[in-house]
């Protein structure tokens, strides 16, 4: 549905690829592998294990895929892996009420890639394909216990726009909602 694009930034190119079924053990690997890297040392082991156990099966992203309104994309430094997003629209968002928004719920760099910039690239990407479907901003969810994260945004032109509740095991914890006009 929507055109691969390249980028270049620092002599380093990356590019996105969606996402389809045939990728799907990578789409677990990676899942997996950054979720771990971002969060297991700030949560409860238990909850943590039984959270990657439940989101990043691949019968459940399997069916996350399939959703025609849910669009997933890898970025590419040559052929490694070194990030994901996942995009929502209409039905697919976390959040009912955002027909007019784009929502990114996930994106994710490796530790190792962090600070090349592919964060905004991401950003980016999404900004663009909420401005190829005619929205008219795009929203995300922040852990609030993730400052890191929230100043990144924040540096990316998003703002607070509420808050909502993330399950992770038996524990609610809650994420700002952040949100961009387009």
């Amino acid at each position: 549905m929507f055109d691969t694009n390249t980028l270049e930034m620092d002599f380093v190119q990356f590019k996105f690829q969606e996402i389809h079924t045939a990728d799907l053990d990578e789409l677990v690997e990676v899942s997996i592998v950054t979720f771990t890297e971002t969060y297991a040392g700030k949560n409860d082991p238990d909850n943590f294990k039984n959270h990657l156990d439940e989101f990043f099966s691949p019968e459940r992203l399997a069916k996350e895929l399939a959703n025609p309104n849910s669009h997933f994309y890898f970025v590419k430094q040559e052929n490694e892996t070194v990030a994901y997003m996942k995009i929502n629209v209409e039905q697919a968002q976390t959040e009912p009420n955002h027909h007019e928004g784009l929502e990114i719920e996930r994106i994710y760099v490796l530790n190792a890639h962090k600070g090349q910039g592919i964060g905004k690239l991401m950003i980016d990407k999404a900004i663009d394909l909420g401005k190829a479907l005619k929205k008219k901003y795009v929203w995300l969810g922040v852990w609030k216990e993730n400052p890191k994260a929230i100043s990144f945004y924040h540096q990316m032109g998003f703002e607070k726009m509420g808050t909502h509740v993330y399950q992770l095991g038996d524990e609610a914890q809650v994420d700002y909602m952040m949100g961009k006009d387009i």
